[in-house]
């Protein structure tokens, strides 16, 4: 109503549609930036969502270069990784 207009907030005049693959994308970007990374059953459903191949492996070679690292069943960056997690999201988005 009325209430909408009168607040703070513009009322949302346009949503984004995304696919789930730009979904997953977006969830691998914001899980791996985080300290704890992404539960192993997490990465296996985000690749579900996407370009398994390709994104698979994006995951083994970061691994390979040391800068993604398996602690228990999580995934996430090492300290190398870290000053270039850009490049490495990028095959992942």
């Amino acid at each position: 109503g009325d209430w909408l207009e009168r607040g703070p907030f513009a009322p949302l005049g346009h949503a984004e549609r995304v696919s789930d693959r730009q979904r997953s994308g977006e969830r691998f970007m914001l899980g791996l930036r985080r300290i704890e990374g992404l539960e192993r059953a997490e990465v296996e459903r985000l690749l579900g969502m996407g370009d398994r191949a390709k994104r698979r492996d994006a995951i083994d070679r970061a691994h390979r270069n040391g800068l993604l690292e398996w602690s228990g069943d999580r995934l996430h960056f090492t300290p190398r990784g870290r000053l270039v997690a850009d490049s490495v999201l990028a095959e992942l988005v």
